[in-house]
This record gives structure tokens, sequence and C-alpha cells, in this order.
């Protein structure tokens, strides 16, 4: 990614897929902190402000992924 981006920089496109049919299978996904810096919205993470290497070298990004199911099943991958 380049640090001298512009607010609002393509950085990831975000994608869960669960195997039941109709409204189980659905997914619904978000961002768990970073919240300042990082935006997801219909699976695309974007920057909501510029980055400065020199302030912050790297981000540790935690994602959450759940099913529609009635006992919905969560997954909390790293990006």
């Amino acid at each position: 990614m380049d640090e001298e981006g512009p607010d609002g920089m393509h950085v990831a496109y975000v994608r869960a897929e669960d195997g039941d049919s109709l409204k189980n299978g659905q997914t619904n996904i978000r961002l768990l902190g970073e919240r300042e810096t990082f935006e997801l919205t219909d699976g695309i993470l974007t920057t909501r402000k510029k980055l400065d290497r020199e302030q912050t070298s790297q981000y540790k990004l935690e994602i959450e992924a759940c099913d529609n199911a009635r006992k919905p099943k969560y997954v909390q991958p790293y990006l």
C-alpha cells in the first residue's frame, strides 16, 4: 500500500462463503477494531485517513464473519 495514497484507498476485498442454502447461507462481515483508520463496506476494505508508516509501521486487522443461521457460526481471521 502507498502511504501517500488518498483517503478511501482500496486495501483489500473480503468475502465469506457459507455452503448452507437460503437465509442460513448468507454471511455478514465486519471489521473489529482499527475503525478509525479503516472501513469495511460491502466487502471492500478502504482507508479512512492517510497512512503514516513512521507513526504506525503495520496494522493487524481482525475481521468477523458469521452466517444467518438460528445459531450463527462465527470466524475471526486476521488480515
